[in-house]
């Protein structure tokens, strides 16, 4: 098994997250292996997430990060209720490692989120990425 560094920044709190998931954080693995996979995993549930995203501040903290880009994200709506979630990390051409797992009570609705059933700032954040899509370009 490949050993792992991570951090979730996002949710701060599992205690009571909402079921428009958001999760934001980085992941690495040492001796020049890449972060090819990211999923969230929860009852009959997969959500697959993105790698390589820019997080210059890790490397800048970090001296053993291989780059730039070991950030991730993964967006989803949760079932509501009590369950098992785990967060999972994939090396290149290796197995999914762990990387959080915990109990969660997600908070049912009984209207969705556009109807005024939820907080105004999950609807906003969830369909709106605060992350670069590509490298920075000269605008022409």
């Amino acid at each position: 098994m490949q050993a792992l560094q991570s951090h979730i920044d996002q949710p701060s709190d599992w205690n009571n997250p909402s079921r428009c998931l958001i999760v934001r954080g980085w992941c690495f693995a040492g001796h020049g292996h890449r972060i090819t996979g990211i999923r969230l995993r929860t009852m009959n549930r997969t959500l697959h997430g993105v790698v390589g995203l820019p997080r210059p501040d890790v490397r800048a903290a970090l001296s053993e990060a291989p780059d730039d880009d070991t950030g991730f994200e993964i967006r989803g709506t949760l079932p509501a209720g009590r369950q098992r979630l785990s967060i999972e990390a994939q090396v290149e051409g290796g197995a999914w490692t762990t990387i959080l797992d915990r109990i969660v009570q997600v908070r049912r609705r009984p209207l969705p989120l556009w109807l005024g059933g939820g907080e105004w700032t999950d609807l906003m954040f969830f369909q709106m990425p605060a992350h670069m899509a590509y490298p920075p370009r000269p605008v022409r």
